[in-house]
């Protein structure tokens, strides 16, 4: 209670300093939003400096900011798809731009002034509808604004293998997102989205089922139920800004995957503090995990009901990301899960050495230390990389122990490939030892639900991935990728370090080289357009090919063969 009582505190007395300081706090920018990849090739090409591109998600305060002084003076390097990408960005950060002494521009998409305007939608659209020609609600009242727009999602998803029945997946989500202003006190965001999918193999009649990237999920044998809700609240001033809410976290350079902390799985209640200055950025947080199957601390009846209480469980995370110079930026990282008992302050404190006090708790917990480089050379070239230390025992370094936990990230990246506009060119390469993830109890294990919190690859793998992005104008985006992941699977009479769900065993070998096991390999090659309609709604239709070996078809059997897919899909606000 004593702790309840503490973080409320916290939070009053940032509403209190918030109100006598300039607004410093902003909702975050999606993930998936497309000025990730705009700000990514402008710091490459050093046409952005001093930007600290690897604590994600940013905030629109943050990327506003990065691209504030292209949009005053914009300089000759800048293409004319840049170009674009950066009036477009301004009228979507429009807000934000305009307390930073930005004069508003006067872009509009198109498509949407159509649509509201000009088709036969407009005798039917009410007159608050794109009110400010972005958004599909936009209200103020006194110092209280208001933006609200339409989320909407489907996908089809068709699966055809030559050694074992074919498969057709859809799924959809609709829902809702609201941002709001409270004058310069707080920001607030929320995003509801209802999901249903259906053409897979589910359980019957499940209503507390998991499966990969889904926290619980109705499950009805056809088809399954679920939803996710991502929100926050947001106090700041200065300098610092104090978050309550559900999100993702994503750390590290990678570009397909990170070994930290990516967002493969669904998001988290958390709360966070970040600390920003020109050339530093520190982030902490305390999140609230969960783990399926769940694990039970007591249970009872009720006389007409059965209770089960289910165990706490915790992520402590805290990362320093900072520029020593203009063309290198490094970041320090530490996280740690724990469970089965309350809250512990050693690990609410943001400047403690986790590693540190999980020695001090008792080593009863799964605690994690790495760290990541980005260098910016020139020529539009990036290299990067990344060390994840899950545990290690020095004296067996260079051996095949299991009790070394670690993995490493490689990459590359070139923009304007061969002096071509817009086309960017990525390689990455990523290792995993055998048992990173896993823990000798299974609350600690490194996972949100059932899917994992760090890289996809997951433990005992490695993968070689390339891709090509190629942007002929701004609503049109062409991908291609190759492929090759390469796994170490557990077989019923070996436990080679292939799943975090089964840590290293009494009787387990002390020897576990990587790829051992039953090796899964499986080589893609992949192509995808997606096109712009109009804001944020997109038309994505993508064809890929798949060669497997040892793939895993049922009933405990392995097979070779390959899987040809096709996907088209539609998604608007996503």
């Amino acid at each position: 209670m004593r702790l309840k009582w503490a973080v409320l505190g916290v939070l009053l007395l940032a509403g209190l300093i918030g109100r006598a300081e300039v607004r410093a706090q902003s909702v975050p920018l999606p993930m998936s939003h497309w000025a990730y990849e705009l700000l990514d090739r402008l710091e490459a090409k050093k046409l952005l400096l001093g930007f600290l591109p690897n604590t994600r998600p940013y905030s629109r305060l943050q990327v506003a900011q990065a691209v504030a002084p292209l949009l005053k003076n914009p300089l000759p390097g800048l293409n004319s798809v840049e170009r674009e990408e950066l009036r477009y960005l301004a009228f979507e950060l429009r807000e934000e731009l305009e307390t930073l002494g930005v004069e508003p521009t006067s872009y509009r998409d198109s498509h949407l002034e159509y649509l509201r305007y000009r088709s036969f939608l407009r005798h039917l659209l009410p007159d608050f509808v794109l009110k400010n020609h972005r958004d599909l609600v936009a209200l103020r009242t006194g110092n209280l604004q208001l933006y609200g727009d339409l989320v909407l999602h489907w996908h089809q998803d068709s699966r055809d293998y030559s050694f074992q029945d074919d498969q057709r997946i859809a799924r959809e989500r609709h829902g809702v997102f609201v941002r709001g202003v409270w004058g310069t006190r707080a920001q607030f965001y929320f995003q509801f989205r209802d999901g249903t999918e259906w053409g897979g193999n589910y359980p019957r009649d499940n209503p507390t089922w998991s499966f990969e990237g889904v926290g619980y999920a109705n499950a009805k044998g056809s088809l399954v139920y679920f939803d996710e809700t991502n929100s926050g609240i947001f106090f700041g001033g200065g300098h610092w800004q104090l978050m309550v809410g559900k999100q993702r976290n994503r750390w590290g350079p990678g570009w397909f995957g990170a070994l930290a902390l990516s967002d493969h799985a669904t998001s988290y209640d958390q709360v966070q503090l970040q600390l920003s200055w020109p050339r530093v950025r520190f982030t902490a947080f305390t999140g609230f995990l969960k783990i399926y199957p769940p694990i039970a601390i007591y249970e009872y009846d009720t006389g007409y009901s059965h209770r089960i209480i289910h165990a706490n469980r915790y992520l402590a995370a805290h990362r320093l990301e900072f520029l020593p110079f203009r063309w290198l930026v490094i970041g320090l990282h530490e996280t740690l899960i724990y469970g089965e008992r309350n809250l512990e302050l050693a690990y609410l404190n943001p400047i403690n050495f986790y590693w540190s006090a999980e020695h001090y708790l008792g080593d009863q917990d799964n605690s994690a230390i790495g760290g990541d480089f980005t260098l910016f050379p020139g020529h539009g070239v990036k290299l990067y990389g990344e060390l994840f230390l899950d545990d290690l025992r020095t004296g067996k370094l260079g051996s095949d122990f299991y009790g070394n936990k670690w993995a490493y990230l490689l990459g590359t990246a070139a923009y304007d490939l061969l002096g071509a506009d817009n086309l960017d060119f990525h390689a990455e390469f990523v290792r995993i030892r055998p048992f990173v993830y896993s823990h000798r109890y299974p609350i600690n294990v490194y996972k949100h639900f059932t899917t994992g919190l760090g890289h996809w690859s997951g433990p005992n793998s490695q993968t070689l991935s390339l891709g090509v992005v190629w942007r002929p104008r701004r609503r049109v985006r062409l991908f291609a990728e190759w492929e090759h992941w390469q796994h170490g699977a557990n077989s019923p009479d070996e436990n080679a370090g292939g799943d975090f769900n089964l840590p290293h065993r009494l009787g387990d070998p002390l020897e576990v080289p990587l790829l051992g096991g039953i090796l899964e390999q499986r080589r893609t090659l992949l192509g995808e357009v997606k096109l712009e309609l109009f804001r944020n709604a997109y038309l994505i239709l993508a064809l890929s090919t798949h060669n497997l070996k040892n793939w895993p078809a049922g009933d405990g059997l392995r097979r070779h063969g390959t899987l040809r897919e096709w996907k088209i899909g539609f998604s608007w606000n996503e």
